[in-house]
């Protein structure tokens, strides 16, 4: 396995870790990105022909995420894709995005600590996560009144408020200021913000080395999250 130019001083006791835990092989193929399959003790990361250490290591804390038992992104589409009402607003591309970002959330920590660079952290680090145009795009079509029929409220637009909200909590960029476009997010609808604000919250909180809270994990946690949204969707007519 060729592992030159991916590991150094900064990343080499995380592989060591890695490595006794799981099975890794690298693939270099012609590929602008890089990525990482995990399944069952075996992890495969893609990298381009012209690998980068910062890149490789942020693949490499996806797969510490799963040695530390976290699954949540995956245990988040399984609830999804069993509830009648959570399927109508949240698409296969939102629930694995929303992982990727409560991962990034607990990696960022990690990958700062360990020396690298917070602007090497994901490709698109200098984009900004809520523009104003997505935040109208959001208030145009998120809830409308039919003439003679019941208030309406459109699914790819939720889809977008949450994916939107998410994005934002998990940016690296602290030059982006998100204030007014959280603000207009609060404003097109409280109480979903409201259930998103108190599940990353308590996301932020939860400590997957604390041994007391083995246990349960973060169960409670995405289920306080799912019957929220649950809550908020299933008395509406979502289209």
């Amino acid at each position: 396995m060729d592992t030159a130019g991916l590991i150094e001083n900064r990343n080499l006791e995380l592989w060591t870790t890695l490595n006794t835990k799981f099975k890794i092989d690298i693939i270099k193929e012609d590929r602008d990105s890089h990525a990482v399959f995990i399944k069952s003790g075996s992890a495969t990361i893609y990298v381009p022909l012209n690998p980068q250490v910062s890149a490789f290591t942020h693949e490499l804390l996806h797969i510490f995420l799963t040695l530390k038992e976290i699954y949540i992104g995956e245990e988040l589409a399984l609830h999804v894709k069993k509830d009648a009402t959570l399927s109508k607003f949240m698409s296969d591309n939102l629930t694995d995005h929303i992982g990727n970002c409560l991962e990034h959330i607990k990696m960022l920590p990690e990958y700062l600590k360990m020396g690298f660079k917070r602007e090497d952290f994901i490709v698109d680090y200098s984009i900004n996560k809520l523009n104003a145009e997505e935040v109208r795009s959001i208030r145009t079509h998120f809830k409308r009144r039919p003439l003679f029929q019941k208030v309406q409220f459109d699914s790819k637009a939720i889809d977008l408020y949450i994916g939107k909200y998410f994005a934002v909590k998990a940016c690296p960029n602290l030059t982006f200021n998100y204030e007014s476009g959280l603000n207009e997010l609060m404003k097109i609808n409280s109480d979903l913000y409201a259930i998103l604000e108190r599940f990353v919250t308590d996301w932020e909180k939860y400590d997957y080395n604390d041994r007391e809270l083995i246990t349960d994990g973060y169960d409670d946690i995405l289920l306080d999250l799912t019957t929220g949204l649950r809550d908020w969707g299933k008395n509406k007519n979502i289209v």
